[in-house]
């Protein structure tokens, strides 16, 4: 099939070492791939990037697809190391954060490059 922006990007979420994927998450698969409505109804040019970057964010925004891994040392001991409660928040704001920067750059991998779904299948294969 024609390339984007003919047919649109294929989106994955890659979330962080300290991450997962939720579970049965309404927008994205086990393996991580996003399916959402603007994706399913694209059609080229009335459909854009910065549109669907909206739509992400939206419903993203509404129901995260990550969270931390549970038993990674997560608040409880990070709290206890370091002082109060704020630190195991501290520490999910940034894996949150990291998640959200891994997705920016594998969607705009995906916009830029169109061999990036190949070199991701070749990476996955060799265990990178």
């Amino acid at each position: 099939p024609p390339p984007y922006p003919i047919q649109p990007p294929v989106i994955f979420v890659r979330p962080t070492a300290g991450m997962m994927i939720k579970p049965n998450h309404r927008h994205v698969g086990s393996d991580g791939k996003v399916y959402m409505p603007y994706l399913s109804e694209w059609r080229a040019p009335s459909h854009t990037l910065v549109e669907m970057a909206v739509c992400l964010s939206s419903l993203f925004g509404a129901n995260p697809p990550v969270f931390a891994k549970p038993g990674g040392g997560g608040a409880s001991s990070s709290s206890a190391n370091n002082g109060g409660a704020g630190a195991g928040a501290g520490r999910r704001r940034d894996q949150i954060a990291s998640a959200a920067t891994s997705m920016a750059t594998t969607f705009m991998q995906g916009v830029f490059n169109p061999h990036a779904q190949q070199q991701q299948q070749q990476q996955q294969q060799n265990g990178g």
